[in-house]
């Protein structure tokens, strides 16, 4: 009889836990998963932070965590972590009633791009480990990787023409009626701009500047078609670096930007277009724009973007690894009837260069195979 009582009494025990945790086993129960940071550069490290917090009296002895993450991020610690087309992780945690705990997981960001969890899959047991209970939640945390900085030397005869074919149409066009403040001397100042009473006051040169009658500003226009159905990678993204670098040294100058590629959005699908700005802000939009270009995606017409788009008195960097004839036709109709543009084409060291055209600012900037 005591055993029969035992047993039932055991098995009431086990009938009430399983009840319980059934019902109650997600109350109280967050997981929240987050980047450290929101935007690094492509090579930089991040830290992913798991915080698992158990708010009940109920203990949850078996908490598994599922999420997936792209192979771009790489963990430097592959414990608990399978690979396939994904990195998919899986965590295990025993937490104690009104238990918070906090892993830190270490990433490199290898590739740029626009990066987020999506679903967290979470699961759990009863206290005997036994009648898994499961529900999925969406995650928000989102990481954006910019594309890092190209070597400035490869562009560093585009620049040059650039910034002074903006400097010498500045000169023209700049309003000597249309005062705007005062900044430092630079080495390309003339005399009649100096302000000799703010120089003197501050013990350093001063000129005078004055709003321009025209506005200018530098279009960055990116190309990223490819010449046949295979796409070059290595190529695209180091198109995708040499745009970022020619906003950054520009806005450095204090020169106006904007920027136009076919590359798609990979949230939108639409082709990316960003405004006329300068500065810390732009460059950080231009980054976040850049890195969300998706080249899974078939881009636009890019003879489509140089027949809508409008010189005006506005200069152009030209940046494309495709060289085809009908590409060239439509550049030297928008652009080459003029000596305000450059076309930096980016190709690999055995690749033909085929651009032609009587006095083009061309620049060839060779991109050397990836390792595999």
């Amino acid at each position: 009889m005591p055993l029969f009582l035992a047993l039932l009494g055991a098995f009431l025990l086990y009938q009430i836990q399983k009840a319980l945790y059934s019902r109650y086993w997600s109350k109280g129960l967050t997981v929240d998963i987050n980047f450290d940071r929101n935007e690094v550069t492509e090579g930089e490290s991040c830290a992913l932070t798991e915080v698992v917090t158990n708010q009940k009296a109920l203990p949850l002895p078996g908490v598994h965590i599922k999420f997936q993450i792209s192979r771009n991020l790489r963990f430097t610690k592959m414990e608990n972590t399978s690979e396939s087309d994904k990195y998919y992780r899986s965590d295990i945690f025993a937490l104690m009633p009104w238990q918070r705990i906090t892993r830190t997981l270490d990433i490199a960001a290898e590739k740029r791009g626009y990066y987020h969890l999506g679903q967290l899959n979470i699961t759990s047991t009863d206290l005997f480990l036994e009648g898994l209970m499961a529900e999925s939640q969406d995650s928000v945390t989102e990481l954006y990787v910019f594309p890092a900085m190209a070597d400035p030397q490869k562009i560093a005869v585009p620049y040059k023409q650039m910034t002074g074919a903006y400097l010498t149409n500045r000169f023209f066009y700049e309003d000597p009626f249309e005062f705007k403040g005062i900044r430092p001397y630079q080495s390309y100042d003339t005399m009649n701009k100096i302000n000799w009473k703010a120089s003197a006051r501050t013990g350093e040169w001063k000129v005078n500047q004055y709003h321009d009658t025209v506005k200018q500003e530098i279009n960055i226009l990116l190309n990223l078609e490819s010449e046949s159905v295979w796409k070059y990678y290595g190529l695209l993204e180091e198109s995708i670096r040499l745009a970022l670098s020619f906003l950054v040294l520009f806005s450095k100058q204090g020169i106006p930007t904007t920027l136009t590629t076919n590359g798609r959005d990979i949230v939108t699908g639409r082709p990316i277009q960003v405004g006329q700005g300068a500065g810390p802000a732009h460059i950080t939009h231009c980054s976040r724009q850049l890195a969300r270009i998706d080249l899974e995606q078939t881009p636009g017409d890019f003879t489509d973007v140089l027949v809508s788009w409008k010189s005006d008195n506005n200069l152009a960097v030209l940046i494309s690894s495709s060289q085809k004839p009908e590409l060239q036709k439509a550049v030297w109709k928008s652009l080459g009837g003029h000596d305000r543009f450059s076309w930096v084409v980016v190709l690999h060291p055995d690749m033909p260069r085929q651009v032609e055209g009587a006095g083009a600012r061309v620049c060839f900037v060779e991109v050397p195979y990836e390792k595999r």
